[in-house]
């Protein structure tokens, strides 16, 4: 355990339930080159740290610096996804749902019918079976939903099911936002990416770029007219390595605005 409340493990040893951080041993590490028109990848060493919720991978961060280096740069990082750990955990669960949801419309769109496919031409053809179709739909089902429906009755249990879920994931991960405590809030910087499984060809999404919208529907929908939420708002994106025209994007918040609050210091953590 460490001072972040996050149990720490070495990959290797068995996963155990809820948040955890999960870390490597130091390797070689393939990341993309930047600016370079020779190669399109670089070799480094380093650590990567996991944020994980059971066996699931939620978060990375690659941490790539000398050995010795390799503690400082776990526990900081560590500590800077410890406040973020349970809004990043209900997004994926938001996510999941959105898929199984997707899935759902799609089974529904066939109106009872499945592919099958023939060992003998090896070919999958579209046929007509209801029983199967209504399994298919089935096995989206949960022990809340009944069990004496059949096609587009238990379909659309399910997914009146599903919204009301994803809708309280969503609420949830907003809910767990860390405070602006003192008109400021804890750093998210681009060191911690969406974990994905192995590295895709294409660039990494930041997990601060993925929690701005939910900071932004926070402060639009709060009561309090203290402008420092605001100005902490600003202030995270910025250091967090969103530009300012995407917070303007994301937020309404005028360019000027941005660039005003900017050339003001942000507060030091616990002041107002």
């Amino acid at each position: 355990m460490t001072n972040s409340g996050l149990p720490v493990i070495d990959f290797g040893e068995e996963h155990p339930p809820g948040l955890h951080i999960a870390r490597t041993g130091y390797a070689e590490f393939h990341t993309r080159a930047a600016h370079s028109r020779t190669r399109a990848w670089v070799i480094d060493r380093g650590t990567a740290v996991y944020l994980h919720d059971g066996d699931t991978a939620l978060a990375v961060a690659e941490l790539i610096d000398d050995r010795d280096a390799q503690p400082r740069l776990q526990a900081a990082a560590i500590a800077e996804i410890a406040p973020w750990a349970q809004t990043i955990a209900h997004l994926i669960r938001s996510w999941a749902l959105a898929d199984r949801q997707d899935a759902l419309a799609s089974l529904l769109r066939a109106r009872g019918y499945v592919d099958v496919y023939s060992e003998g031409s090896f070919e999958v053809r579209r046929e007509w079976d209801l029983e199967a179709w209504t399994e298919k739909i089935r096995r989206l089902a949960t022990d809340d939903d009944p069990a004496d429906l059949t096609g587009d009755d238990l379909g659309a249990v399910i997914q009146v099911r599903l919204k009301r879920e994803r809708a309280a994931a969503q609420q949830a991960a907003v809910a767990a936002l860390p405070p602006a405590s003192g008109g400021s809030l804890p750093p998210l910087t681009g060191t911690w990416e969406l974990a994905r499984g192995p590295r895709l060809p294409h660039a990494p999404q930041p997990w601060a770029e993925v929690v701005l919208p939910l900071l932004v529907q926070r402060w639009e929908d709060s009561d309090d007219p203290v402008l420092r939420h605001r100005d902490a708002l600003v202030h995270w994106a910025v250091a967090s390595g969103i530009s300012k025209a995407e917070l303007h994007r994301a937020s309404g918040i005028a360019r000027s605005t941005i660039d005003r609050v900017l050339e003001s210091a942000p507060p030091a953590p616990g002041h107002p």
